[in-house]
């Protein structure tokens, strides 16, 4: 739950995900965030990632901060991640071997919060959570006595959202098709 809350939380009664709109907000739940069409991994788009990363919003100017490139972590649904990024980061050496190689070393996270057909992009520094309490978990075997079953309850407070709108990105890789990598 902690998870579905980080990735896409609505900020009703959760956390503000990551592929929320911190400026778009009715009755408490934020907008998910317009997504930017990724039509390739490629060198390019990994550079345009980056630089997207390395923007901070001061006041209403945009600054660049040099961010290391294995800092940043890229969430992809699981479906998506084998038919889609796999695809294109597994290729064939002249040995004969599978190896996966990205233009940048990215840490990727499959994450089924993450909607289908779409991948957030950020540093994971930029987003705040805050537990308010400490995990507590009690047991009860009295509640399901009839099927002989015991029932496990665990509770944990907590908040969160991503410290600027722009800390996280959102791109739309629908477009992309299942491929084979590359020989």
């Amino acid at each position: 739950a902690l998870e579905a809350a980080i990735i896409n939380g609505t900020g009703k009664a959760q956390p503000i995900g990551m592929m929320r709109d911190l400026s778009s907000v009715t009755d408490g739940v934020y907008a998910e965030k317009e997504a930017v069409p990724m039509l390739e991994f490629s060198p390019t788009e990994f550079g345009k990632m980056m630089a997207k990363v390395g923007e901070v919003k001061v006041g209403d100017e945009i600054l660049q901060r040099s961010v290391s490139p294995d800092q940043v972590l890229m969430a992809v649904n699981p479906n998506d991640y084998w038919l889609i990024v796999y695809p294109r980061i597994t290729v064939l050496n002249a040995d004969g071997v599978y190896v996966q190689t990205m233009p940048l070393p990215f840490k990727v996270i499959q994450s089924v919060s993450v909607t289908k057909g779409k991948l957030v992009v950020g540093l994971g520094a930029d987003y705040f959570l805050g537990l308010g309490s400490t995990l507590k978990l009690e047991a009860s075997d009295e509640y399901r006595f009839v099927e002989d079953e015991r029932v496990y309850l665990a509770k944990q407070y907590g908040n969160g959202q991503p410290k600027s709108n722009e800390a996280y990105t959102v791109y739309d890789i629908s477009s992309m098709s299942p491929t084979e990598s590359k020989k």
